[in-house]
C-alpha cells in the first residue's frame, strides 16, 4: 500500500457547543491535499442530516446535502453524497471555506472544494458516528475515502 493511500479521510467533530449551537471542525486529508474548516449548526441539524445519510447508504438514490454556517468569513461546511454510476460507487462533493479576521475582504476567505469517493459500509459507519455526535454532543465521525 502506497503511503498516501493511507490518508484518505473525512473527519468531523465538535470544537464548541452552547446550548443552541455547536461549531463542527471538518478536516479532510487526500494525499497531499488537505485541508480545515469550522461551522456553526446545531444538532438538531447534524442528527437529521446523520438519518438521511443512514438512510441514503442503504438505497444510494437522488441525493443528501448538508449546509452549515455561510462562506463571508465566519466558516463554512457543505457535503453533497450522490451515486457516481449504477453499480453502488457514491461520491461526495465537499467544499469548505475558513473563518477570517474581519467579514470586510471576501478575499480573505479561503475555500476548498472536491469530489471524494467512498463507498456505502464507510458511508454507513460515518452516518452512525455522526448520529452519536449529534446525540452526544461529543465525538469524532471519521469517513474512509477510496
Amino acid at each position: 500500500m502506497h503511503l498516501d493511500e493511507l490518508d484518505r479521510n473525512l473527519t468531523v467533530t465538535i470544537a464548541y457547543r452552547d446550548e443552541h449551537l455547536i461549531e463542527l471542525q471538518t478536516n479532510v486529508v487526500v494525499g497531499d491535499w488537505s485541508a480545515s474548516a469550522t461551522a456553526y449548526t446545531d444538532r438538531a441539524a447534524l442528527g437529521e442530516f446523520a438519518r438521511q445519510l443512514a438512510h441514503f447508504s442503504t438505497n444510494l438514490a437522488n441525493r443528501v446535502e448538508f449546509e452549515a454556517g455561510d462562506q463571508s468569513g465566519t466558516g463554512y461546511l457543505f457535503m453533497a453524497f450522490y451515486p457516481v454510476d449504477s453499480v453502488g460507487h457514491l461520491a461526495c462533493n465537499l467544499r469548505l471555506a475558513s473563518k477570517t479576521e474581519t467579514i470586510h475582504r471576501p478575499e480573505e476567505v479561503w475555500r476548498m472544494s472536491i469530489e471524494i469517493q467512498t463507498e456505502p459500509g464507510a458511508l454507513d459507519a460515518f452516518a452512525a458516528e455522526l448520529g452519536r455526535l449529534a446525540a452526544n454532543g461529543q465525538g469524532v465521525a471519521t469517513l474512509r475515502l477510496n
